[in-house]
């Protein structure tokens, strides 16, 4: 049995002259340039989300929610309504349409 049979992987590697290399580090910055804003963004943002995962959990679940002031809603700390129908009655004459509690439209 010959070298190249008894270990096929390797004789391929050397024939085709291949070195095993990180993905990020096999192609130089500048040859594939991201051709857009829109591709710089993504790449942005895609090192962003690898830079929050290495934050610890704690520190994900408290910056990873946005508390918004909601007009009405927050208001008051609560609210009883009789039937299903005062409720939605209240919601379409109180709150905003961009809450989204508007019956919607046929």
């Amino acid at each position: 049995m010959s070298e190249r049979e008894a270990n096929p992987d390797q004789s391929k590697a050397a024939t085709l002259n291949e070195a095993r290399v990180a993905y990020h580090t096999a192609v130089p910055e500048g040859v594939y340039p991201l051709r857009t804003p829109e591709d710089r963004g993504w790449a942005e943002f895609r090192d962003q989300c690898r830079r929050q995962m290495q934050r610890p959990l704690e520190l994900r679940i408290k910056y990873g929610f946005c508390r918004m002031y909601k007009p009405v809603l927050d208001d008051s700390s609560w609210r009883a309504f009789k039937s299903m129908a005062e409720y939605r009655e209240w919601c379409a004459s109180h709150l905003p349409d961009y809450l989204g509690f508007k019956p919607a439209k046929r």
